[in-house]
């Protein structure tokens, strides 16, 4: 018959973590926190082992531990804000009220009747001298490209005083001296 072994029982580290599937290197973490119960190099007392794991567990499932899993939540819970932030910052910064856009495209609109409005009495003056409606058609289509042209290369700045009459878009049908009061 086998002589009994003396004090409590001891497995090794790769049969605790086996038991408790976690690693073993997770099982020398457990010793070093309090948890797990080390007796020497590479062994360890098996009940009260399984017991401060057991208790881990339990204090992890309640909330009032401090284990693997609170702090896996509470860097989760944190990744998971700061993402947030990151994507409302992103998004304001993006982000131009409409009120702003209505008043650039308006700003834009009006801009772009006073130079259209224009060239009906540029392209007769230009044209009066032309004689072939080809030539005619040539002025008529320069004038246009240095409209465009000159449109693209001014800036846009809408006016932000809501109370003043040159922030509104010009109406439809308005005189030329109007929209040029604009400017």
């Amino acid at each position: 018959m086998a002589a009994k072994p003396k004090g409590p029982p001891t497995v090794s580290t790769v049969k605790l973590s086996d038991l408790l599937r976690i690693t073993p290197r997770r099982c020398n973490q457990l010793a070093e926190e309090g948890i797990l119960v080390k007796v020497g190099r590479g062994r360890f007392k098996l009940l009260e082992s399984l017991l401060g794991r057991i208790r881990d567990l339990e204090a992890q499932v309640s909330g009032s531990g401090t284990g693997e899993l609170r702090e896996f939540q509470t860097r989760l819970t944190k990744a998971k804000a700061e993402l947030a932030e990151g994507e409302a910052a992103r998004a304001a910064a993006e982000l131009v009220p409409l009120e702003e856009v209505e008043k650039t495209w308006a700003t834009i609109v009006s801009r772009i009747r006073q130079q259209f409005s224009s060239l009906a009495g540029k392209a007769a003056t230009r044209c009066h001298d032309e004689e072939t409606i080809q030539k005619k058609t040539v002025v008529i289509q320069n004038l246009i490209s240095e409209s465009l042209e000159e449109l693209a290369d001014s800036p846009i700045y809408s006016r932000r005083d809501p109370s003043d009459p040159r922030d509104r878009p010009a109406k439809p049908g308005a005189s030329k001296a109007a929209a040029e009061a604009d400017d």
